[in-house]
């Protein structure tokens, strides 16, 4: 993958102007930077490879292996609730479905683990990490395409489209496909909001209906998920018969992954 990949290419208001590197240690980074500079809205950023990459609440994003790093910067016109969180949750909608088109022809489907994981197998493919830096937003994308194995720490987790269908995959035209995705989401939510895709968010995330242990500041309760707010946020049933409203930026979720079975 080269930057003649994308000559070319363009995908309104998300990739109006590309920026590709060879190696970066984290494209959201190197994207806050160029704001900081004065970059305008609609500058993507791709690499071939990252090395310091960064996952919600400060853990670290695995980078090994040609796979997918993507940031986009955005500066969108709503202006309601959390727009970096309703941002993450429409990246998510858009990267399920790109992925569930090169998945078709397996067992397997790309489903949302709340609030930011696309999963697949029981296993994390893809993970989201969005930033409100300024007026801007930053749309990290970072997804396993080529990885043959993970160390074994990782190995009960992780997974890869190769690892999933067997085969090759080419890194630019998934990146392509993911973006002006993203830009035909994007242009629906400028106009209409969260509204534009929640309930296919709710559709695709595998949380609700199953029993999940939240981490909130430090201590940590069981509950069962019972759904997704129209604002994005996890519903959440205690033991005892309270709900409780889960905002992304609060909690860590587990109970999704093979490991956990």
């Amino acid at each position: 993958m080269t930057i003649e990949s994308f000559m070319g290419f363009h995908a309104p208001r998300v990739a109006e102007n590309i920026i590709f590197l060879d190696k970066i240690g984290s494209t959201n980074t190197y994207a806050k930077d160029l704001i900081k500079n004065g970059a305008s809205a609609g500058t993507a950023i791709i690499a071939a490879s990252q090395t310091a990459g960064r996952g919600r609440l400060g853990k670290s994003w695995d980078g090994d292996g040609e796979n997918i790093y993507i940031s986009t910067i955005l500066e969108p016109n709503v202006r309601e609730g959390s727009i970096a969180a309703q941002l993450t949750l429409m990246a998510g909608v858009c990267v399920a479905n790109v992925l569930e088109r090169l998945l078709v022809s397996t067992p397997h489907k790309a489903l949302i683990k709340w609030p930011n994981d696309i999963v697949a197998g029981r296993r994390k493919i893809c993970g989201i990490l969005t930033e409100g830096v300024m007026d801007a937003v930053i749309i990290g994308i970072g997804v396993n395409v080529g990885r043959k194995s993970f160390p074994s720490e990782l190995a009960d987790k992780g997974t890869s489209l190769y690892m999933l269908t067997g085969r090759e995959h080419d890194r630019a035209e998934i990146i392509k496909t993911i973006l002006s995705e993203v830009s035909a989401y994007y242009r629906r939510f400028d106009m209409q909001g969260i509204g534009s895709f929640i309930d296919e968010y709710k559709a695709l995330c595998l949380n609700i209906g199953k029993k999940v242990t939240i981490h909130e500041n430090d201590a940590s309760y069981e509950a069962m998920c019972v759904g997704v707010s129209d604002g994005g946020e996890l519903y959440v049933e205690l033991p005892g018969g309270e709900r409780r409203m889960l905002n992304s930026g609060e909690v860590s979720v587990k109970g999704i992954y093979e490991s956990d079975l």
